[in-house]
């Protein structure tokens, strides 16, 4: 990868710093639902260009697999990375974190059987498409921890992932077609599905 040197100016028109409303719909995506070579090499992950950041392809899923999309409170999201490091090993760590209201069962089973898995996450900006962001990498998966909260001030959960060790890339800004997700749940269905 060669760096193109360039200089950073302030953003044209100001405000560059001001927040920007996050879609509440997260995705998530499991490694392990990636498409894979027949070695098992996974090849449904985005590629990224020269510079390192941004994306040069979509996601690719194993056929019959979706993402699935988890409602987190859009105000409460924040996603980030952190320099760290001694000199010559310093990388990114990349976090998310969010609330999810409530507690209905189909979100505490999605709690329960997705505690272990190594996901890719993909936030978005409801202003358009250049605020997406990539979260993790299959080597490199963003891992998930919980802490509920029931009591007189509210019922929610704060979910916080971070990548399982420090690494050579920040989030990747992401620009191609987002993954399929699954479908809503539904009462009665048996089974919570993928989108809460």
């Amino acid at each position: 990868m060669t760096y193109t040197k360039v200089s950073i100016r302030k953003a044209a028109g100001g405000g560059a710093g001001t927040p920007v409303a996050k879609d509440p719909n997260v995705i998530f995506v499991r490694v392990r639902d990636l498409a894979t070579d027949a070695n098992g090499v996974v090849t449904g992950f985005p590629t990224r260009d020269a510079q390192g950041i941004l994306s040069t392809a979509s996601f690719t899923m194993k056929d019959g697999e979706k993402a699935q999309a988890v409602y987190i409170t859009p105000n409460t999201i924040n996603r980030f990375d952190n320099s760290e490091g001694d000199p010559d090993k310093a990388g990114w760590t990349q976090n998310f974190q969010g609330e999810h209201p409530g507690d209905e069962r189909p979100f505490a089973e999605w709690l329960q059987n997705n505690l272990n898995e190594d996901f890719i996450i993909v936030s978005k900006e409801c202003s358009d498409s250049s605020g997406n962001r990539v979260h993790g990498t299959p080597c490199n998966p963003m891992k998930l921890q919980a802490e509920g909260q029931d009591n007189n001030e509210g019922k929610m959960s704060t979910l916080t992932f971070a990548s399982v060790q420090r690494g050579k890339y920040k989030a990747m800004h992401y620009v191609h077609d987002l993954p399929a997700v699954a479908d809503d749940y539904v009462e009665g269905s048996g089974s919570s599905g993928g989108g809460l």
